[in-house]
């Protein structure tokens, strides 16, 4: 828990467009008097968007993150051209059948929440946004996943390990898994992730949300294992992590997108697990994410923001993968560091993977999965695993990285 969480309060006059910044933890405060230079000394430190500046309070957290809390109603997620009259939906119309499961005596299950109880109720927490973080993330997203559908793909800055569903003609309605937490190392320019795909739609205009962790140096600001989201719509052309841009709308006060999630796993040491749960509502048809021990409902991607996933996703992936740019050799580390064949404690894994169907998680049918790795010199996937303790699907999957060299894909 922070001892000196940052709290402040913004007054706006939206007419004059005059603001006054006040940090009650001590730190200088900004004034405006409605020029373009004051506002912009002013939006570096807090979300600008183009219904203007609505906060009321923020959080700073342990780990150095500054989380203003915005009115519900007025988050910048509906600043999507598509959401202009959309209605902030606050539960899901219902939850699959199970979305709870039984508890594991091997690992420990993880939650996630701000410190000193997150922001007030009608606001949301929304991580801050400087300029120079825009940048980066213009970046990031310029080199994010090429495509899903990887066995076209020839980007050698990209490796994956992965287990995949295979029926084309099959509708998934959500996916679930308990992803165990590492913290692999990786430099300034390169990612490691671990993540459930959801996707719809031919190679040019597939609609896709990943959900998992991820460390990202170069989007996140630090080498923290982070809850993270990725959405798109035309096959990767552009996307959106997190809240950075307009689409995911936020609903939980008090557990938001981007938090890290600790602790992590140790090699042959505690293992801890992160469950995360990705489902359509039945009603709205909007996407709805639940993580943590507790499955909290954290908020969702709406459905009209999409078109072919806006009715069903087509496919389902459960990966591992890395980013690396051509100029770095060595390739950072994905999962736990460890090929699968060293089992549990040593090679991080999926546990207890399902899909949604017919208003229920179920176990996916194992004729349609697939394991897939594109460097198996660098990272592996292995097939179902009865190392792990509990019922259902579990695979081990990662590596050590290193020399890598071109993509060579091996499928099973």
């Amino acid at each position: 828990m922070s001892s000196n969480p940052l709290r402040y309060a913004v007054t706006i006059d939206t007419i004059g467009r005059k603001a006054l910044w006040q940090l009650e933890a001590g730190e200088a405060g900004v004034r405006g008097d409605g020029s373009k230079e004051a506002e912009e000394a002013i939006c570096p430190f807090l979300i600008c968007t183009k219904t203007s500046l609505r906060l009321v309070s923020g959080v700073r957290t342990e780990h150095g993150d500054i989380y203003d809390c915005v009115d519900i109603n007025k988050q910048p997620a509906l600043d999507h051209p598509l959401l202009n009259h959309h209605r902030i939906q606050m539960r899901p119309s219902s939850f699959p059948e199970g979305i709870t499961r039984e508890a594991s005596s091997k690992e420990e299950d993880l939650e996630i929440e701000l410190s000193n109880g997150g922001c007030s109720q009608g606001t949301v927490p929304i991580r801050r946004t400087r300029k120079e973080d825009l940048i980066k993330a213009k970046s990031f997203l310029n080199k994010h996943h090429p495509n899903i559908h990887l066995l076209t793909d020839t980007d050698s800055s990209f490796h994956f390990a992965q287990t995949l569903t295979t029926s084309e003609d099959t509708a998934y309605y959500g996916a679930q898994a308990n992803i165990n937490v590492y913290n692999p190392s990786v430099s300034q320019n390169q990612y490691s992730e671990a993540l459930i795909w959801l996707s719809n739609g031919p190679p040019d205009r597939t609609n896709c949300i990943e959900v998992g962790w991820a460390v990202n140096p170069q989007f996140y600001g630090d080498n923290l294992t982070r809850l993270t989201s990725y959405w798109t719509v035309d096959g990767f052309k552009t996307g959106c992590v997190d809240t950075s841009c307009p689409g995911f709308v936020q609903t939980n006060p008090k557990k938001p997108l981007g938090i890290p999630i600790v602790p992590v796993s140790t090699y042959h040491g505690e293992q801890y697990i992160f469950k995360i749960s990705v489902f359509q509502d039945n009603v709205s048809k909007n996407w709805w994410l639940v993580a943590g021990r507790d499955n909290a409902v954290i908020g969702y991607w709406p459905k009209s923001i999409f078109n072919t996933l806006s009715s069903y996703a087509s496919q389902i992936v459960w990966a591992g993968d890395i980013y690396s740019p051509t100029s770095e050799l060595i390739m950072p580390p994905m999962g736990s560091g460890h090929f699968p064949n060293e089992g549990y404690g040593g090679a991080s894994f999926f546990k207890q993977i399902q899909v949604v169907k017919d208003n229920a998680f179920v176990d996916p049918d194992e004729s349609t999965l697939e394991t897939f790795t594109d460097k198996p010199n660098c990272y592996g996937v292995g097939g179902k695993s009865n190392e792990v303790h509990g019922p259902g699907y579990h695979f081990f999957f990662g590596g050590p990285g290193g020399i890598c060299g071109t993509r060579e894909v091996q499928s099973f």
